[in-house]
């Protein structure tokens, strides 16, 4: 199967941007998740896990909200 993408550069160059760049952004996010994950299961000192829990929980809810799974 394949899927073909196309845009209308220079109109579309901000849409052809984002999806360019899907991969890393994915990346990004789950780099955070997980950190954020590290942080309220082992603790770092000067970061109060309870925020750490509570943002990577809602960083997943919006993700969920956008069809999107970790």
């Amino acid at each position: 199967m394949k899927a073909i993408l196309e845009f209308n550069l220079p109109e579309e160059s901000v849409e052809w941007g984002i999806h360019k760049d899907a991969e890393k952004m994915y990346s990004v996010i789950w780099e955070m998740d997980q950190y954020l994950r590290s942080i309220y299961k082992n603790g770092v000192d000067d970061i109060n896990q309870d925020a750490a829990y509570t943002i990577r929980e809602h960083l997943n809810y919006l993700l969920s909200q956008e069809g999107i799974i970790l």
